[in-house]
């Protein structure tokens, strides 16, 4: 009998700048994986044929034939019916309306299936990244917005209108900004990236004491200052920090999650910020719903999404339902 061919994935992960692309092999090893800008403003048709591109690349430089492909994974940020894979808002994106499934298929050889990018961040680590064996597992993306995935017994959970899992939009700041979804007080507003550099901006107009300059303010040289002593870096650290652990301390009355990680572009910055939430969190949760329950950071870092949107289709016993 001739062996069953060793079959691979490809996983796409977009962002609002960037898009990564990877071909991933059972077991979650990322083999190789692209790069490539998203050009979102040109929309969706032009980014499938930058899209085709790279994945022919891949295949290329791989030696690897159409046939030893099961399916391609995507990952978006965007509110989505997964089932149809189907775009209702992708707002970072500015896309909406777009049967992705469909024209992925129709340009592709293969299965296509669609997921949110936060949702596959957290399948990475519960396949075979820090997640694996936690159950509930909550894994958030820290970037642009606050993301949030929820895994038990392996499979994702998605909820009633695929929604479960967004935590960034959880009401616990007291600044009252409005967040891009239209309300106000939202989690994202302060601690993503976008809402901690914001804090920044309001204590430097404020006059608050700081070796940061708003025309140069990143969100490396926020951690940078912060982790040197600036007093308006830690503050902002501090603030952003207490309104996710208090969005945690909520969380875990709902979801009572084994584990909870940090991932997303931020946690690969942030050194040991997560040691301080994890304190707030214990200490603000109810104790019985957060004893012995760990925030730690996430392994696959930037790699998640990727690997996420392949283990659509490695993985897909545990995932199936």
């Amino acid at each position: 009998m001739k062996p069953m061919e060793k079959r691979y994935a490809i996983g796409v992960d977009v962002g609002g700048s960037f898009t990564k692309v990877g071909l991933v092999e059972p077991g979650g090893r990322l083999m190789a994986q692209r790069v490539l800008p998203t050009e979102k403003e040109k929309g969706f048709q032009h980014f499938i044929r930058l899209l085709e591109d790279v994945v022919e690349q891949l295949l290329h430089e791989a030696r690897l034939s159409e046939q030893q492909i099961k399916g391609l994974g995507i990952g978006l940020p965007a509110f989505l019916d997964r089932e149809k894979g189907w775009i209702h808002q992708a707002i970072n994106l500015g896309w909406q309306n777009i049967a992705v499934k469909e024209d992925l298929e129709r340009r592709f050889p293969w299965p296509v299936r669609a997921d949110n990018d936060a949702n596959l961040a957290a399948l990475a680590e519960s396949w075979s990244g820090r997640g694996r064996g936690k159950s509930p597992l909550l894994c958030l993306t820290i970037g642009t917005g606050v993301g949030g995935g929820v895994v038990i017994d392996g499979r994702l959970f998605h909820g009633f209108s695929n929604m479960a899992g967004e935590i960034g939009h959880l009401p616990v700041s007291q600044r009252m900004w409005r967040c891009h979804c239209g309300k106000e007080g939202c989690l994202e507003t302060v601690s993503s990236a976008t809402g901690m550099l914001r804090l920044a901006r309001a204590g430097l107009q404020a006059g608050f004491s700081s070796s940061l300059r708003e025309e140069r303010l990143t969100i490396q040289e926020l951690f940078r200052a912060a982790a040197q002593g600036d007093p308006l870096a830690r503050s902002v650290l501090e603030e952003a920090g207490e309104a996710l652990a208090e969005a945690l301390a909520i969380v875990s009355l709902i979801l009572n999650p084994e584990r909870i990680l940090l991932g997303g572009g931020v946690s690969q910055l942030a050194g040991d910020w997560h040691l301080r939430i994890h304190q707030v969190f214990q200490a603000k949760g109810l104790p019985r719903a957060v004893a012995g329950v760990e925030v730690l950071p996430a392994f696959w870092g930037n790699d998640a999404g990727m690997i996420g949107a392949a283990a659509l289709f490695l993985n897909e016993e545990e995932t199936a339902g």
